[in-house]
């Protein structure tokens, strides 16, 4: 689940729904990508919008379900019919988790890990389009595309399956801001180091010339 959620950004409702017939093996001995197709059952606002996943980590899922689970489920004597099909259950009774107990797993363990109140498994959607945000910033300030927040904001939004890009702008601005800051600030190092060994280099001629017109 924590890698579903930080690599893949999604919400904890969408993850909860994934079903093991979504992982099967059958789907990766017919995929030739490096990414795999998965449309997770729950998304906000009723989406069904596909997302591509790492193959590596899709078979990671399938991994844990042909595993782990499934010793689990042996190890309790329980039946597949009470997990209705779904990649995560409860360990008290193999049925599907609740969404809220998903929270308050995460919850759980960023308490012990002595992070800041309030972190939970939506922290690593936050850390996941701050990074993807960053990423795109520079990206367009390498080539000289548009660093405008609105543009930004739609190419996040669009890669994480949000309906408002608009509600990212706010972030998009905080980070914009240093970053550019940033990025100027390199590239005038950059510059003054060019200038510095350019001046070098002159003055390395110079006396190369100099010693030069001595020995003659």
């Amino acid at each position: 689940m924590m890698d579903l959620a930080c690599e893949v950004s999604w919400r904890r409702g969408a993850i909860n729904s994934l079903t093991c017939d979504q992982f099967s093996r059958l789907d990766f001995l017919d995929s030739n990508h490096d990414d795999f197709i998965v449309i997770p059952p729950s998304q906000k606002f009723g989406y069904q919008r596909q997302f591509e996943i790492p193959f590596r980590l899709a078979f990671r899922v399938a991994e844990f379900i042909t595993a782990e689970r499934k010793q689990f489920l042996s190890h309790k004597g329980w039946s597949e019919s009470r997990t209705q099909n779904r990649v995560f259950i409860s360990e008290q009774g193999g049925e599907p988790l609740e969404n809220q107990t998903i929270s308050q797993i995460f919850g759980d363990a960023f308490k012990v890990l002595g992070c800041p109140r309030g972190a939970n498994i939506h922290s690593f959607r936050r850390k996941f389009a701050n990074d993807l945000i960053d990423e795109e910033i520079l990206h367009r300030l390498e080539l000289g595309l548009d660093t405008s927040e609105i543009s930004i904001a739609t190419t996040v939004a669009f890669k994480m399956g949000h309906s408002n890009p608009e509600s990212l702008k706010p972030y998009i601005n905080k980070r914009l801001s240093r970053i550019v800051k940033r990025h100027k600030k390199l590239k005038e190092n950059r510059v003054q180091t060019l200038e510095d060994e350019n001046r070098a280099l002159k003055e390395r001629i110079a006396l190369m010339e100099r010693d030069w017109i001595r020995s003659k």
